[in-house]
């Protein structure tokens, strides 16, 4: 059986916001990344709020701690979903997310993005980290 594949693209305190310019892009339709309304799934005793774009093989967006998902540049977004299955989350504590109270952790935030993708039913990962996007076909 052959099981779908994410790549997860990981920014560190918003890096890659303004990956790229509006002006160097295609249109985007909409004024804000508000089209795709939050959706809520539990996950470690939280609530992770996340917004899905386009279709295809997933791609998970993670932002760096503390970054909203708000704050993704829609363009680059945009961009992306024209040939992906775009999701973008916030992290427990951030905006649409809530809290449990438990102290934070890198392992407790992979726990976290993993229990997000068990509940979306996507498996297995391949990560790409640091605006790394060459093997994107962008």
């Amino acid at each position: 059986m052959v099981l779908p594949q994410i790549l997860i693209f990981t920014v560190l305190f918003s890096g890659c916001a303004d990956f790229y310019g509006e002006e160097n892009s295609k249109e985007f339709t909409d004024s804000s990344l508000d089209s795709s309304p939050v959706k809520h799934v539990p996950v470690n005793g939280v609530e992770l709020g996340y917004r899905e774009f386009g279709s295809g093989e997933p791609l998970l967006l993670i932002m760096g701690f503390g970054g909203k998902m708000d704050t993704w540049n829609k363009t680059f977004v945009w961009e992306l979903a024209q040939d992906y299955r775009v999701i973008i989350f916030d992290n427990r504590g951030v905006g649409y997310s809530s809290d449990s109270g438990e102290n934070y952790s890198l392992e407790l935030f992979a726990s976290d993005t993993a229990g997000l993708l068990d509940a979306l039913e996507i498996s297995p990962a391949i990560r790409q980290s640091n605006c790394s996007i060459t093997d994107l076909d962008l």
